[in-house]
């Protein structure tokens, strides 16, 4: 099956809608108008209706006042033929007679009707005394019909002359002549009515239909009626207002009811998709107008020229504009003409309105733009600034997006190459740790020998000596690119750092007996507990007290202590450098940089990069400060 035959029609669906609701409508309206007929539907003989009998009772009482003489009655249809007469016993001659037959005699006339019941199927006949009526050689009894019986007992009360004297005889026609009148537009009346009551309900029942089928399809109908909004939300408000108004003034013009139903399901639809205009687009519905069609030009314009000149020139357009705006409505005042000043107001009060509006506008772009320089300062290169394209700051918006998309390709390119780096010498060291484990063990067991000449034994001394600080170096540079790739075992756990330090100074011990230094340690006899890997912790430590061995001026005093706040705690230790540090901290703590630039002391320059990387692996902060030649190292953690 074409997969296009499965895919809703949405005009169609909005056409099933727009049809059913117009279907119901009229329907309702039809089915009112009917109701309102009600004694003309359903009967199957014109004749037996209400409005025919009222037909019959209107002729026979306007003959009845023309023979008194009371009116003229001159009835011009060739569907009814009727003979009246007002007798008087005393005098024939004075006889009243009104008729449209060529008899001159009252019974005659009546044998005469009666013996053409092909032609008149329908007698009406008062004699005098009696009513009486023929349909279709059947007697019938006026007296038992409502209408008829109304009639009579109307009849009855008249006086001078009485009813006595009256004698009359009316026949309808069996065929109606097209020519007929009252009676022929009547029977019409009453045809169409019949025909048009299975044409109501079927155009109902296709109206519920059809709308059902718009329910059932209303996703359709709703991207629909989305374009007629959107092609809708196009036209300016004033045009949406001069059509509104035409339409208002329109419907008290028009005598035709037919015209007037037409033009007020117009309306409907109308307002029907002002509504829908409204509500799709809210604030565009007021705002597309010619005014801002207007500022828009303006603005297009303005947005070629620099920031400050754009905004100068706008402030001397509202003035100008302004001004003129006053003189005219000064100029209509004098000329009596306020309705045209309190327009030219109004525009002025508008004008100065959007200028506020849009001066707020841009007040709170350039607090954004602000907000968002902060943002790319403190490092957030993914969030993006997106400003309206009316805004005089929409270009100053893209330069930074476009600022912050390079700086974000450089740091990527930046980070790819130092993940390469780490990845390169983490392997380069991982290769080496084999070989280098091999030399040290062989180095190892030719210390054991005893080797002639003498002198071989101290060339395996310098051997074992270097290989085991290539060994400590291999170490440090593998231990250095797992911390800084994040691949390193933690193990953390609640450590006493009072206790780990004075572990570290033992280790040491030796060493610092050996030196020519003083070591001033002020560390709280009561245990303090942080959360902490306890071996990488020991390495800072370490790394730190060997560093102070080997770069300290001699003879100089060293301190260590530890500070405590209500959350924190902060360990430091102090020196004096045996040279000169021209240096900066931030560089000191790179991979492979030595304060000693002439590298005539041993050290990698791994040592306090490790501990950088290590105290941050373990949840605290590094810092160091430089003074001349004093050398400061802090070490912060939270207490666990």
């Amino acid at each position: 099956m074409d997969t296009k035959l499965k895919k809703s029609n949405p005009l169609l669906s909005w056409l099933a809608f727009f049809i059913g609701i117009n279907l119901i409508v009229a329907s309702t309206i039809g089915g009112i108008f009917l109701a309102s007929h009600y004694d003309s539907i359903g009967t199957s003989d014109y004749k037996d209706t209400v409005r025919f009998k009222a037909i019959i009772n209107t002729n026979f009482e306007m003959l009845f006042q023309t023979l008194t003489g009371n009116q003229d009655y001159t009835w011009g249809s060739t569907n009814l033929t009727y003979f009246s007469v007002l007798e008087n016993e005393q005098n024939i001659e004075k006889q009243v007679i009104k008729t449209n037959m060529e008899i001159e005699n009252y019974n005659e006339a009546v044998d005469y009707l009666k013996n053409k019941p092909g032609e008149y199927n329908y007698l009406f006949i008062w004699d005098g005394s009696h009513f009486s009526i023929i349909d279709d050689t059947k007697s019938l009894d006026p007296y038992g019909d409502e209408v008829y019986s109304e009639m009579i007992d109307k009849f009855k009360t008249f006086k001078n002359p009485s009813l006595n004297e009256f004698k009359v005889i009316m026949g309808v026609k069996s065929r109606f002549s097209t020519h007929g009148g009252g009676i022929y537009n009547s029977y019409l009346e009453w045809k169409t009515l019949n025909l048009a009551v299975p044409v109501v309900g079927v155009c109902f029942i296709i109206g519920v239909i059809l709308l059902i089928f718009s329910s059932i399809k209303r996703t359709s109908r709703k991207e629909f009626s989305g374009q007629l909004a959107y092609y809708s939300g196009k036209l300016w408000l004033e045009v949406k207002a001069v059509i509104s108004l035409f339409m208002l003034f329109l419907v008290p013009n028009i005598d035709d009811s037919i015209g007037v139903i037409i033009i007020a399901a117009i309306y409907f639809w109308w307002a029907y998709l002002m509504l829908l205009d409204l509500c799709v687009n809210k604030k565009h519905f007021f705002t597309n107008n010619s005014i801002n069609w207007v500022l828009k030009l303006y603005h297009s314009y303005e947005n070629k020229k620099p920031f400050q000149k754009g905004m100068l020139i706008r402030l001397l357009s509202l003035v100008g504009t302004e001004i003129v705006l006053i003189l005219l409505s000064l100029a209509s005042l004098e000329s009596s003409r306020g309705i045209f000043s309190l327009l030219f107001v109004g525009l002025g009060v508008y004008l100065f309105y959007i200028y506020l509006n849009d001066y707020r506008k841009l007040i709170d772009d350039i607090g954004r733009v602000v907000d968002h320089t902060k943002l790319i300062r403190n490092g957030d290169l993914n969030t993006k600034l997106i400003l309206p394209v009316e805004s005089p700051m929409h270009k100053t918006a893209e330069d930074l997006s476009n600022i912050q998309e390079g700086v974000f390709i450089a740091v990527q390119e930046q980070l790819k190459s130092e993940r390469m780096k780490i990845e390169l010498i983490t392997n380069v060291s991982h290769d080496l740790k084999t070989p280098l484990t091999a030399m040290v063990n062989y180095i190892d067991l030719l210390g054991r020998e005893t080797l002639s000449p003498e002198h071989t034994n101290d060339y395996v001394k310098v051997l074992s000596k270097k290989a085991a600080r290539l060994t400590s170096l291999t170490q440090d540079i593998f231990d250095i690119s797992k911390a800084q790739s994040g691949n390193i075992e933690l193990n953390i756990e609640r450590i006493d750092i009072v206790e780990l330090i004075n572990q570290s100074i033992a280790e040491l011990d030796d060493k610092i007996q050996e030196s020519k230094l003083s070591f001033k340690i002020d560390l709280p006899q009561e245990k303090i507990y942080i959360n902490a890997d306890g071996r990488k912790l020991y390495r800072v430590f370490d790394n730190l007290i060997s560093n102070i061995l080997k770069y300290s001026q001699e003879n100089t005093r060293v301190y260590i202590d530890l500070r405590e706040d209500e959350d924190s705690i902060l360990i430091s230790f102090k020196n004096i450098a045996s040279y000169e540090m021209n240096i900066s901290a931030d560089d000191l703590m790179e991979r492979f940089v030595r304060g000693d630039e002439s590298r005539t002391t041993e050290g990698s320059g791994l040592g306090l990069a490790i501990v950088q990387s290590f105290v941050a692996l373990c949840g605290g902060s590094f810092e160091i400060k430089i003074d001349g030649d004093l050398f400061k190292a802090i070490v912060k953690f939270k207490k666990g």
